[in-house]
């Protein structure tokens, strides 16, 4: 299940882990969350970017704390960063970032140790 981060221009970068959301959105979550209607654009790994469809028409405020994160996470690519950050960028207010949840990772059963696989160490005299 993916999870969904809310950024708002105000947001400080130390708190967007804080914002995420562990559940489905429907579209008028997030159309309610950004504030009007919205623009997909896919980043690297999976994730989304769902941004205000007229943020620098309507003169919304930058989020640099969102492009900040996604500079920090490599999320998209350098190219994709510079072309979101330029004058006809796309990050204007409020955005919801949508990543996949990590992997649960599976612990193995069988982890060697010296001496054998599970054995206990023999103390040497």
């Amino acid at each position: 299940m993916p999870r969904y981060y809310v950024i708002t221009p105000t947001t400080s970068l130390n708190d967007v882990p804080n914002t995420v959301v562990n559940r489905g959105q429907s579209l008028e979550w997030l159309q309610e969350q950004i504030g009007g209607n919205i623009e997909r654009v896919v980043l690297k790994q999976g994730a989304v970017l769902w941004v205000h469809e007229s943020g620098r028409i309507e003169q919304l405020p930058s989020n640099y704390t969102c492009i900040a994160y996604l500079e920090q996470t490599k999320l998209c690519s350098e190219h994709q960063l510079l072309d979101l950050m330029s004058f006809t960028g796309t990050i204007h207010g409020t955005v919801v970032l949508q990543v996949r949840a990590p992997k649960a990772t599976k612990t193995p059963k069988n982890i060697p140790v010296k001496g054998g696989m599970n054995k206990p160490q023999r103390k040497q005299k």
